[in-house]
């Protein structure tokens, strides 16, 4: 028999309620944060872009060249790992409608192997000082 002044509690019950909840307080932050992440930037729904990435290229190992567009205004951006800079502000605008890529079939392939060989075959043998 329970004592006077306890309640008997079933312990299956209290790990349902408890698990229960944790599930719709993890599913909650989950929901939310997705929720933030799209709306984030975006001007809560506006999917039109005020400055856009109209070209990149890269000239180093961490260095960068972007053509921005902001409204009618196109200007060079160089990238580099401690920042940015405005290069040059275009008088005239680029059109990059007229710009084709080149075919595939007219790209460079490089060959790592053949690459490889021909380094190797090239080093030359390090001769020892004479004492």
């Amino acid at each position: 028999m329970a004592e006077p002044g306890y309640i008997a509690v079933d312990s299956s019950a209290y790990l349902a309620q408890l698990v229960g909840g944790l599930v719709i307080v993890i599913a909650a932050i989950v929901g939310l944060s997705w929720l933030l992440r799209r709306l984030s930037g975006t001007g809560l729904g506006s999917s039109r872009q005020l400055i856009e990435v109209l070209a990149a290229r890269s000239v180093g190992t961490r260095e960068r060249l972007l053509l921005i567009q902001v409204g009618q205004e196109q200007v060079l951006i160089g990238v580099y790992p401690h920042g940015m800079c405005r290069l040059h502000r275009l008088r005239h605008s680029i059109d990059l409608s007229d710009i084709q890529p080149p075919p595939r079939s007219e790209l460079k392939t490089v060959d790592f192997a053949n690459l490889l060989k021909t380094a190797i075959s090239v080093k030359k043998p390090r001769e020892e000082p004479e004492s």
